[in-house]
């Protein structure tokens, strides 16, 4: 006899995200696991490739696709972890290293209790009386697609980033918008160095941060241990 079929049924909680948006997240069905886990397994590439098919698995599991493809960094690893504890509860299991004697040690981890949240800050940023600066999150894509230009400069990389970051400048009283990477480059060229230095500090206080923080002892050492659970594969562990 044959089966029925199920109808799919998907129940989206709304999630607030550290650049302030909100998205709706569902937990994954087993057909979005299977799909997942036969293309990380096939991809010849993987290291290269596997993050593209994460994000695929993790926008199937929210409800407004156009948001999740501007969603920074920060917002993806809060998806990823509602996506997990929706899935599988609000504790997840891992195996670590003590960096201090090499201990391997086995951990469960509350997603609820050890979430470390810094929300982005878009409030204007006056540099001196002559410049104020508005700093955005930067969405994954536009982080990637920097990573892909500049993955041969460490430090290019850091610049460019800072630079895309910029989303508003107020100079003697006008305000732009819409400028090109190559404009805001030859405009802060002519910047002092310490206002410089200032924009560097509130763009790193200003723009989000988020992830998964403990404190554990080890049980053969007995030296106090920093764990942080901050990428996008650590809460897929099915």
């Amino acid at each position: 006899m044959k089966l029925p079929k199920i109808e799919p049924s998907y129940t989206f909680i709304k999630t607030k995200l550290p650049s302030g948006k909100t998205i709706g997240c569902r937990g994954w069905k087993v057909r979005d696991e299977k799909e997942l886990i036969f293309a990380l397994d096939s991809e010849e590439n993987l290291e290269e490739k596997k993050i593209n098919h994460i994000i695929d698995f993790l926008g199937k599991c929210t409800d407004n696709q156009k948001l999740f493809m501007e969603l920074s960094e920060q917002d993806l690893k809060k998806v990823a972890c509602e996506v997990r504890k929706l899935s599988k509860g609000n504790t997840i299991e891992y195996n670590y290293q003590c960096p201090h004697c090499n201990f391997k040690m086995f951990d469960t981890v509350n997603l609820i209790d050890s979430e470390v949240v810094k929300e982005l800050d878009n409030t204007p940023f006056e540099v001196n009386e002559d410049l104020i600066v508005v700093f955005k999150d930067l969405s994954f894509k536009e982080t990637d697609k920097l990573y892909d230009l500049y993955k041969e400069s460490n430090a290019k990389y850091t610049f460019y980033s800072f630079l895309a970051s910029i989303e508003g400048i107020t100079y003697k009283g006008e305000t732009y918008t819409g400028f090109t990477l190559k404009d805001v480059e030859e405009f802060l060229g002519e910047l002092d160095s310490d206002d410089l230095n200032k924009l560097y500090k509130a763009h790193e206080e200003k723009t989000s941060e988020w992830s998964i923080e403990r404190q554990v002892k080890c049980i053969q050492c007995k030296k106090e241990v920093d764990i942080s659970y901050g990428d996008l594969f650590s809460f897929l562990v099915f």
